[in-house]
C-alpha cells in the first residue's frame, strides 16, 4: 500500500513538472536539477555513514568464514578432544 501511494505522489509530481516544463518553456531535466543535487547530497551523506558499518561487517565475515567452514569438522574435533582426554 506504501509503494503505490508513493508511485501515486511520484506521478503526480512527474506531472506537475511537464506542466511546469511546458508553462515556462523549460525542459524537466532543467526543472529537476535542484533536486538531482539535493539527493546525491544525501545518498552520499548515507554512504559515508554506512562505511565504516561495511568495513566493519566484513573484517567479521572474513575472521568467521574459517569458523564457519569448519562447522562440519566440529563433531571430528570433539570426538578426538574426548579421546585424547580419555587417554591422556
Amino acid at each position: 500500500m506504501d509503494i503505490l501511494a508513493f508511485l501515486l505522489i511520484f506521478g503526480i509530481v512527474l506531472i506537475c513538472f511537464k506542466g511546469l516544463g511546458h508553462i515556462i518553456k523549460a525542459g524537466f531535466f532543467l526543472l529537476s536539477l535542484p533536486f538531482v543535487i539535493l539527493f546525491s547530497l544525501v545518498f552520499s551523506g548515507i554512504i559515508i555513514a554506512l562505511l565504516p558499518v561495511a568495513l566493519l561487517s566484513g573484517l567479521i565475515g572474513i575472521i568467521l568464514v574459517p569458523l564457519g567452514l569448519l562447522a562440519p569438522l566440529l563433531p571430528i574435533l570433539l570426538i578426538a578432544a574426548g579421546i585424547y582426554l580419555l587417554v591422556r
